[in-house]
């Protein structure tokens, strides 16, 4: 599946020629020596519950295989959440797939921050603690890296939606401390998202975007009578969307997230039949020249009364890989 949505959004006909493209710019450039950070999404390795969602070790497994067959190097394959620890049972499975030489981080791993930071534009002049919460550190396995992919999730919980952007988050060792403060506005209002995908130093670097998606009205941390072995059926998600633009690929993700409130049906956990807003896809839009976004908002699928928006875009860089 990996496989053909590289073929498909590179146009090359094999999984080495697909990856030059896409990290190169051509089919034919040089990956020798070079460096890639996978950031992916572990939020919800802090919890304890049946149902909890998390990128998942075979999708790390297959994504490592790939790149290793393309021609990087193990030791020179890093995947890093800074908010979220690595957990050993993850580690465990993934060695055991013969991936001795992975760099495998989360934050309980000793990783390293630069003296590089995000400025994050709404926390401007606004303290906690006394110290300032509009400067984000970078990652230093990122400024290592000559390259970044963004493995994440499609998953829909009591903040909203998550997806590419707002995966970016796990940046910060303490997610809390830049994001949830008392009259700083909540990120479905701010523009926190292009601050950080729109910094030189993560744009330069930033190939591709891979969604580990769950289709069809199981969606983690809402369904309680679903499991992760439900999810994924011999280990595989039921999808992936892969692209290259963040902000583009949400608007898409959010289709599909909004697909699923529609069919989920009388299974649906009333607490989150009223979720987020997509109001920072708009707020991103505006950091993107020629591109008109029409808001919309997501809405009790009960509630006949309430006026119902479909999601605007157009030319959308995306490709949705659906198991057979």
């Amino acid at each position: 599946m990996l496989a053909r949505a590289l073929y498909e959004i590179s146009g090359q006909q094999n999984e080495t020629a697909a990856w030059k493209k896409i990290m190169t710019g051509s089919e034919t450039g040089s990956i020798a020596g070079k460096k890639v950070a996978i950031k992916v999404n572990f939020n919800a390795t802090i919890q304890k519950i049946p149902n909890s969602f998390d990128n998942s070790p075979a999708m790390i497994i297959v994504l490592a295989q790939s790149l290793e067959q393309a021609g990087f190097a193990q030791k020179n394959i890093t995947f890093f959440d800074c908010s979220r620890p690595f957990p050993d049972h993850f580690k465990s499975e993934i060695r055991a797939a013969g991936l001795r030489s992975l760099n495998l981080l989360g934050n309980k791993d000793g990783m390293r921050f630069s003296d590089k930071f995000i400025f994050l534009s709404d926390n401007k002049d606004f303290l906690r603690d006394g110290k300032r919460t509009d400067q984000m550190p970078i990652p230093q396995v990122l400024l290592d890296a000559d390259y970044y992919v963004n493995l994440h999730l499609l998953k829909i919980h009591s903040a909203g939606v998550t997806g590419a952007l707002k995966n970016h988050f796990g940046f910060a060792p303490n997610v809390s401390f830049f994001m949830h403060n008392k009259g700083v506005p909540g990120y479905g209002k701010a523009y926190i998202f292009p601050d950080i995908v729109l910094h030189k130093e993560i744009h330069s670097r930033y190939r591709l975007n891979i969604a580990e998606a769950v289709y069809g009205g199981q969606t983690p941390n809402t369904l309680d009578c679903y499991t992760n072995k439900d999810f994924f059926p011999g280990g595989k998600p039921s999808s992936l969307i892969v692209s290259r633009s963040p902000f583009y690929h949400d608007t898409v993700l959010y289709a599909f997230a909004k697909a699923e409130y529609q069919t989920i049906g009388a299974h649906f956990d009333p607490k989150y039949q009223k979720q987020g807003s997509d109001i920072w896809l708009k707020n991103c839009a505006e950091r993107y020249p020629k591109f008109n976004y029409d808001q919309s908002r997501f809405i009790d699928v009960d509630n006949r009364a309430k006026v119902k928006k479909d999601l605007a875009f157009d030319k959308i860089d995306y490709r949705s890989i659906f198991l057979e």
